[in-house]
């Protein structure tokens, strides 16, 4: 569950991860499951920055960045970016 607080960091805010799950996606269509596990390993990665995560933060950022428009989802139910799909 997200928290309100005074001060967020960009790496825990919606925002933040929306840009790793973009980083993710790349130019490839992707499931939900290999999304959050590349998220996971990310954060595992960079453990000298404090990442907020977990499923539900995730599944906020998809939705965040489904509703401005910058992935969509195919007929299979894959996720892909809209401006680097060629």
């Amino acid at each position: 569950m997200l928290m309100p607080k005074k001060h967020i960091n960009i790496s825990e805010s919606l925002i933040g991860i929306g840009g790793i799950i973009l980083q993710c996606l790349g130019k490839n269509i992707k499931t939900i499951d290999s999304i959050i596990s590349y998220t996971n390993q990310m954060i595992d990665n960079n453990k000298s920055r404090t990442i907020y995560n977990n499923v539900d933060s995730i599944l906020l950022a998809i939705d965040y960045l489904y509703s401005i428009g910058a992935i969509d989802i195919n007929e299979e139910g894959g996720i892909y970016n809209v401006f680097n799909r060629t």
